[in-house]
């Protein structure tokens, strides 16, 4: 009996190997580096079940390869899902790319700033009712970073970068900028941190910027005091400080948009939504029903 079942395994396994050997091998020789996802052909992940399988196509090569010839029918553990976002490789830290991207997109609002620094004094001494309509800028490298990467963090990076790279054409207010930066991209990231940034639905976004935008304005009307403006100024100054934020997070949604179409941040970016099933049905489900 023990020898026809150490028979049967080895006829499994040479099945198995004929089979499968020459196109993991052709992957394997398609590979540049020893860590480059590979995929394997769909009609292989039929039959692909031993040791703990089945192997899903984004597996490397390599690893493939080793379940293949070495497990001979034994169940050995399952290797890391590659294909995983919350697992894959430049997706649990910072990567390299992840974070020349987010210095990309903070260097091109930090120019922006710069140029809108400058409109500042001009706004507060001759309109200062008007002075909302200058904070939407500040929004814009958040939200394209979040909606092309979905990541946790990335717009307090990028608002910080831009905050930095204004100091090129506004050095004097190098630590406003910066200061605004950190604030907006703590305001942007709140609303996702409470879904543990599963949800980037574009609700969401649309909630980060009222909420800062009244942050902001209320901060600053505060500042300046009580009775500053006459009460329909007062509600021109705030719904400026909303209204502005919502359309340069549209605009910026619409920018990383066709960003995303090129395939530019493919690897590095985030699913819409990552939530379990079961957190589907929770509140959060009901809210956007």
């Amino acid at each position: 009996m023990t020898t026809t079942s150490s028979t049967q395994n080895t006829r499994a396994r040479s099945r198995v190997r004929s089979r499968f050997e020459r196109s993991i091998d052709a992957a394997l020789l398609a590979a540049l580096d020893r860590d480059r996802e590979v995929p394997v052909p769909a009609t292989l992940l039929m039959d692909v079940s031993i040791g703990g399988g089945p192997y899903r196509a984004t597996h490397s090569a390599r690893v493939l390869r080793y379940a293949l010839l070495n497990s001979g029918g034994r169940r050995v553990p399952q290797p890391p899902l590659h294909n995983d976002p919350r697992r894959r490789p430049g997706m649990t830290s910072l990567s390299t790319r992840l974070l020349l991207t987010c210095a990309a997109i903070g260097v091109a609002g930090g120019m922006v700033f710069g140029v809108v620094g400058y409109l500042h004094p001009i706004v507060l001494l001759t309109a200062p009712v008007f002075y909302g309509a200058l904070i939407g800028v500040y929004f814009f490298p958040g939200v394209v970073a979040q909606s092309l990467l979905r990541r946790g963090g990335v717009a307090l990076l990028t608002g910080t970068i831009a905050g930095l790279a204004a100091s090129a054409i506004d050095p004097v207010n190098l630590w406003r900028h910066v200061g605004v930066g950190l604030l907006i991209g703590a305001l942007q990231e709140l609303p996702f941190l409470l879904t543990r940034y599963r949800y980037w639905k574009g609700w969401v976004f649309a909630l980060a910027a009222i909420v800062a935008g009244l942050v902001m304005g209320g901060s600053v009307l505060l500042i300046w005091g009580p009775g500053y403006f006459p009460p329909a100024a007062e509600i021109l100054y705030i719904a400026l400080f909303v209204l502005t934020p919502l359309l340069v997070t549209w605009l910026a949604r619409l920018v990383a948009r066709g960003v995303d179409s090129t395939g530019a941040a493919r690897g590095v970016q985030g699913e819409i939504d990552r939530r379990r099933p079961r957190e589907r049905t929770g509140p959060l489900a009901m809210a956007t029903a």
